[in-house]
């Protein structure tokens, strides 16, 4: 169906203007996407939807991938997020999303952790 469609390009799309893929449906489903229609060339308008994903983006930027708490947030305002790796504040959550969102900053990290004993 058309609707399918807009959705897959709309996906496709939020990915490419930096959604974090584990927030691309949240985003589509405050996009106003389901007006679309697919046009005579058999695509979906790419403006209408970049313009219903940048929307939202604008009033919800931590939807984008690299979004970070220590931006700001509703409760608690701007914090430093507390070192992952250091002893005292060890957080392997934390070091996953890292992984997840950043692959390479881990091997980075981990050479700069050898380099610190």
């Amino acid at each position: 169906s058309n609707a399918r469609v807009v959705k897959s390009d709309a996906k496709v799309l939020a990915l490419k203007l930096g959604v974090d893929p584990t927030h691309v449906n949240d985003v589509l489903k405050l996009s106003d996407i389901t007006g679309e229609e697919i046009g005579e060339d058999g695509e979906p308008d790419t403006a209408a939807l970049t313009k219903s994903i940048n929307a939202v983006l604008e009033t919800r930027p931590f939807y984008k991938s690299g979004a970070t708490q220590a931006a700001g947030n509703e409760f608690g305002g701007n914090q430093q997020q507390a070192d992952p790796f250091a002893k005292e504040t060890f957080n392997l959550t934390q070091i996953g999303q890292m992984a997840k969102t950043n692959p390479g900053v881990i091997g980075r990290m981990q050479t700069a952790l050898t380099k610190r004993k």
